[in-house]
């Protein structure tokens, strides 16, 4: 049965299409071939990570001369997300800055006390001015 996936019907990763290695010479020429290239993705890897730092730098000096905060950005990507008409990030965004410009008043630290008998009298003397009553 072909694989409509692949011309030959057979993936190109199988055992199928590899080569069989009938000399000393050929084994030595595809390991230089491996090794150049080894040595070629690991100077392309290493060139990668110095423009990466490079780009890095460069956007933490320009961000250093500007004075944006984190509720900007938001802001720039919700309305980024209306413009693209993309309303689910736009929302998601929306509830991010609701969270910063109104937080929410019920986080508030509660302690209870459940009773009055661990209380010492200075303690409940002041519980009761604050309710008023006493």
């Amino acid at each position: 049965m072909l694989n409509k996936k692949f011309a030959r019907g057979v993936s190109p990763n199988s055992l199928a299409n590899l080569v069989r290695i009938t000399s000393p010479e050929m084994a030595r020429d595809y390991q230089q071939r491996s090794t150049e290239a080894k040595l070629r993705n690991n100077e392309n890897i290493r060139r990668l990570q110095e423009e990466f730092q490079l780009s890095a730098e460069a956007v933490k000096k320009v961000l250093s001369g500007l004075d944006i905060k984190a509720i900007d950005v938001m802001k720039m990507s919700m309305m980024n997300a209306l413009n693209e008409n993309n309303l689910e990030d736009a929302a998601r965004y929306a509830k991010e800055i609701a969270e910063f410009e109104a937080p929410k008043l019920a986080r508030l630290e509660q302690t209870n006390i459940s009773k009055v008998e661990d209380l010492s009298d200075e303690e409940l003397q002041s519980i009761l001015k604050e309710e008023g009553l006493k």
